[in-house]
């Protein structure tokens, strides 16, 4: 029997309460949470017993914000001292537990809760829509050169634009109800995890399905004889992502620098790394065709 379990975290910022009931669901079955990072949810074996978890949405939320704060470090001073241990965050979920089912509930006021979410949730789509603007800037370029009013860039554009519209829309139909429901009764509305988790399955094929349409879109562009070297490229590339998945974590949990400063050290390496790759890259072409 396998003692550890990685599973893929599929929960949005305003689907806190969802993954909360995950988690829980997870401890009765025999599995409970030691990590949580940006991608992952890392689970031991354990006793199916019951285990309360707390996932909460901070003030200002983002990959990019230290998590030693005085505030942050205070709130998981209040924790502890409640009978509550800190698993982990990946900048916008921060996950609690407890195996005392004495202990008192740690969960700021539904309304604070319902503003934190929603200008973390904001901050994720304004992301996106620099994104887009960027891409779409890219594709009209292309467009104008090739005299097309879409070519396969757009197309690729278009259907990763389409999973963000899904996923925005579902998180102002969550807003919705979730003023609704605090009107109401004063709590924010938890959607079943089971449910959460096969939108964002397919949420998360849709982006899969343009990772693979870009691949082609790139690869019929590109001479016969140099496609020997996309392979290698894509998988340097696919590598870097997890490097700065860790730079991003390293940044978070052992740096006490400011969002803009991690912001700028983040995407400065990016960039830095991107010119190299393709600096490389293209030497290596020259080389492969000259010789």
């Amino acid at each position: 029997m396998k003692s550890k379990k990685h599973v893929l975290c599929f929960y949005q910022v305003y689907e806190n309460d969802s993954l909360k009931d995950y988690l829980e669901d997870m401890a009765l079955k025999g599995w409970k949470l030691t990590n949580f990072d940006n991608f992952f949810l890392h689970f031991q074996s354990c006793a199916p017993h019951r285990i309360r978890y707390c996932v909460e949405v901070m003030t200002s939320s983002s990959p990019f914000a230290s998590n030693l704060t005085p505030a942050l470090t205070e709130y998981r001073e209040f924790c502890r001292d409640a009978g509550w241990d800190y698993v982990g965050t990946n900048g916008y979920l921060h996950v609690f537990y407890t195996e005392d089912a004495e202990a008192i509930p740690v969960e700021t006021d539904s309304q604070e809760r319902f503003h934190n979410i929603c200008r973390a949730a904001t901050g994720v789509y304004r992301t996106f829509g620099l994104l887009f603007v960027l891409l779409g800037l890219l594709n009209a370029q292309i467009c104008y050169q090739k005299k097309t009013l879409l070519c396969s860039h757009g197309a690729v554009i278009l259907l990763l634009l389409g999973s963000a519209l899904w996923s925005a829309g579902d998180f102002l139909r969550w807003k919705k109800r979730a003023r609704l429901s605090l009107s109401r009764t004063g709590t924010l509305p938890s959607t079943p995890w089971k449910t959460v988790c096969r939108k964002n399955i397919a949420v998360y094929c849709l982006v899969l399905l343009f990772v693979v349409s870009m691949f082609f879109a790139t690869f019929s562009r590109i001479p016969s004889d140099t496609r020997i070297f996309i392979i290698p490229y894509l998988t340097v590339y696919v590598l870097l992502l997890f490097v700065f998945s860790w730079l991003i974590h390293l940044l978070r949990e052992k740096c006490a620098f400011s969002k803009t400063v991690n912001l700028v050290i983040y995407w400065g390496a990016a960039v830095l790394m991107g010119a190299v790759i393709t600096t490389i890259l293209a030497a290596a072409i020259f080389w492969y065709v000259a010789r």
